[in-house]
């Protein structure tokens, strides 16, 4: 994916990320942890996904191995884990296809309009 391609945020929903019981139960330095590996999913050729590997995840996250030791069972819950060594993080991947769907609507409706204005006549 071209690097302008991708959309450079994704949506934060103050009420999902609050009734999340994922979230709710990580302290305050899980929170800061688990919204670091969002952001670093979120620049991942594959959006939403990191390597399930400690030393990446621990360093990522700036925890470094002995909190992440610590940490990563409450963290990892807001993950999914896939048979491949990825975690998901499928928030983050449906805010994606979220905003590629709004892109294609809107590019159709452009072109749907460009048509009928230079068609009318």
């Amino acid at each position: 994916m071209k690097r302008r391609e991708r959309p450079p945020a994704f949506q934060f929903y103050p009420d999902d990320h609050l009734a999340d019981p994922n979230i709710e139960m990580m302290t305050l330095e899980e929170q800061g942890a688990f919204w670091r590996l969002c952001c670093h999913a979120w620049k991942q050729e594959k959006i939403g996904t990191l390597s399930n590997d400690d030393v990446v995840l621990a360093a990522l996250s700036h925890l470094g191995p002995d909190r992440w030791e610590t940490c990563k069972k409450n963290i990892l819950r807001a993950f999914d884990t896939s048979q491949d060594g990825i975690i998901i993080q499928k928030r983050l991947v449906r805010s994606y296809q979220e905003k590629q769907e709004h892109r294609k609507r809107k590019s159709q409706s452009g072109k749907l309009g460009a048509e009928s204005r230079w068609h009318s006549h």
